[in-house]
């Protein structure tokens, strides 16, 4: 159904699996992320970089990479139209993504989030879905996806880690 102008954005949110570092608490950048991962399988014989070529991240992250790494599922710039707020959009797609990454999906049991930690309507939402805090990074790149020009702004903001067990 149609919320509002039918050409206007509503709102949207991205997911991606990402290398958890648990010693750390770090999540690493999709480019650090996929080279952790590409170097694990690269670093195997002809034979067993064969049996991993189609494996999934989850998979490659268990068997090759050491005990404090893992695969996890980032969710990721959610963002709503300002003239559309306050209509559950917000709590709809991270509903859609949970389930996108979900056993019904990608099979994680778990999803994290980065928000930035003086955005409290956010994460007033994000703690209303279920996520709780995991700890905060200072001085981190936050992302801000600007609906009415469709780029992503670069910001330096101290960023809460929150996740959910799905």
């Amino acid at each position: 159904h149609t919320i509002g102008n039918p050409s206007e954005l509503a709102g949207l949110v991205g997911i991606d699996v990402a290398v958890l570092d648990s010693q750390r608490n770090v999540i690493f950048n999709r480019e650090k992320s996929d080279s952790l991962l590409t170097n694990a399988v690269a670093s195997l014989g002809p034979k067993d970089r064969k049996r991993y070529m189609r494996s999934s991240a989850q998979k490659i992250a268990t068997k090759l990479l050491p005990p404090e790494l893992s695969a996890v599922v980032v969710l990721s710039n959610l963002a709503v139209s300002t003239s559309l707020r306050r209509m559950r959009i917000g709590a709809k797609l991270c509903t859609e993504a949970e389930l996108f990454a979900s056993v019904k999906g990608w099979g994680f049991t778990e999803i994290y989030l980065k928000v930035e930690s003086e955005n409290v309507p956010a994460k007033t939402l994000y703690e209303r879905l279920g996520y709780e805090e995991r700890w905060v990074e200072n001085n981190a790149i936050a992302l801000r996806a600007d609906l009415d020009s469709g780029e992503f702004i670069e910001k330096i903001k101290d960023t809460t880690v929150m996740s959910k067990f799905l």
